[in-house]
């Protein structure tokens, strides 16, 4: 009779526990702290803290966090890797087949070994900002003032923000503001952070993955990108092949206080090479006082760039009843051999167009151009007349490619296209 009441017991107890796991008062563990590095901490639903066990259990509702130089490993069905970096911490919800990962703060590797099946789900996501993950491999991070960014090395995956959704593919960023913006832009190598070059330098596919990514062409040139702490602003930063050799070069457009003695702020023009012996500095080009009206472009002439002054003077004399009008081109750039030296760059050509007008004598109309022996190099050189058609030839050679920045007739400078990285 005692094995008997036994035997039924047991079978009660088993019951009630299948019935109660069936109403979801236990979930199996399909999370696992796989590893840790440093300071880690897990907590429960309830907020309280959880002592760190080898491959413990993580449950909904569960956090983890990791402080500096601490990292954080998780196995997620054991088909999909999560990697918290330092200083970041997560929050863990699961239902059925639906895993939400909400990242509060820092950076989260994810990499997703088997596709999802149709009826899972499985996001990353901020307050107000998601990525929906299927099979893919990245990381995401949260960036400041909530704004949130993600990189991907392989799938493609949908970004949601504020209502608006974008489709992100292999080798791109996507960053994400509340307000429902979605930039994409290219994924450099350089880009890729110490906690993700650790986890995909072992993995083949990832790893030639990365080999496939582009090379950020500011790289060379961050030194010269850092504030100068001189009272100095940069207002513009652009990659574009001057030589036309493929090797693109850097040009900088900088703004400095303005002196006493001017009207107007002060604009630097420069141009950086970076070369086998480091960045050379080929232009540097001091436009003291900007031109009131000018405007900065870029050139294009057979197959290289230039940087386009254009500028225009106004004069009028009230005892001759004159006016007298002057439009300047000036152009800087390269004009020798490929990987010439720094002798080969500066103030390539000026040319000028001078009208006056006047009651009581017929129009006059001037065409000059500064030049410097045969090279055209102007710098150090003297205005010459020209013909109409000489100097029509030599300003057609000039095609322009886009308007860098205007100067209002206050002096003030208005960036037009801010390539700035």
């Amino acid at each position: 009779m005692k094995k008997l009441w036994i035997s039924r017991t047991l079978a009660m107890l088993l019951t009630t526990a299948m019935l109660f796991v069936g109403c979801g008062g236990v979930q199996a563990a399909t999370m696992y702290l796989r590893k840790v590095a440093g300071s880690v901490g897990v907590s429960d639903s309830e907020g309280r803290k959880v002592d760190l066990l080898e491959n413990m259990g993580l449950y909904s509702g569960y956090g983890v966090d990791t402080q500096a130089e601490s990292y954080a490993w998780i196995d997620l069905d054991k088909v999909k890797l999560a990697k918290l970096d330092q200083n970041s911490e997560i929050a863990i919800e699961k239902e059925g087949k639906s895993l939400e990962i909400e990242v509060k703060a820092g950076s989260l590797f994810f990499n997703v070994i088997e596709p999802l099946a149709e009826d899972e789900t499985m996001e990353i996501r901020t307050s107000n900002m998601m990525v929906g993950i299927r099979g893919t491999c990245g990381w995401v991070e949260v960036l400041d003032s909530g704004h949130m960014a993600l990189s991907l090395l392989e799938g493609k995956v949908e970004c949601t923000a504020g209502g608006n959704t974008a489709t992100v593919s292999a080798g791109e960023r996507a960053e994400m503001s509340p307000d429902g913006d979605i930039s994409i832009s290219v994924l450099y190598q350089e880009s890729i952070p110490a906690f993700v070059q650790e986890e995909v330098s072992g993995e083949e596919k990832l790893a030639q993955a990365v080999g496939q990514l582009e090379s950020d062409p500011f790289a060379p040139y961050a030194d010269i990108l850092k504030p100068k702490g001189d009272g100095s602003t940069l207002v513009y930063a652009g990659i574009w092949d001057f030589e036309g050799d493929g090797s693109p070069e850097l040009l900088t457009l900088t703004l400095r206080w303005k002196a006493a003695d001017l009207a107007n702020d002060e604009l630097m023009i420069s141009i950086y090479r970076a070369g086998p012996n480091g960045v050379e500095h080929v232009v540097y080009h001091d436009e003291g006082s900007v031109h009131s009206g000018a405007t900065y472009s870029l050139a294009e002439s057979e197959g290289q760039m230039f940087v386009m002054r254009h500028s225009k003077y106004s004069e009028r004399s009230e005892d001759s009843v004159t006016t007298s009008d002057s439009l300047v081109w000036s152009f800087l750039g390269f004009i020798s051999e490929k990987d010439g030296g720094q002798e080969d760059w500066g103030l390539i050509e000026s040319l000028r167009y001078e009208r006056s007008s006047s009651y009581t004598v017929s129009e006059y109309k001037s065409y000059q151009v500064l030049h410097n022996g045969e090279r055209q190099l102007a710098s150090g050189g003297s205005w010459e007349d020209c013909s109409y058609e000489d100097f029509q030839a030599r300003l057609d050679r000039y095609k322009e490619v886009c308007t860098l920045a205007t100067v209002g007739e206050d002096g003030k400078v208005t960036v037009v296209a801010p390539q700035l990285p």
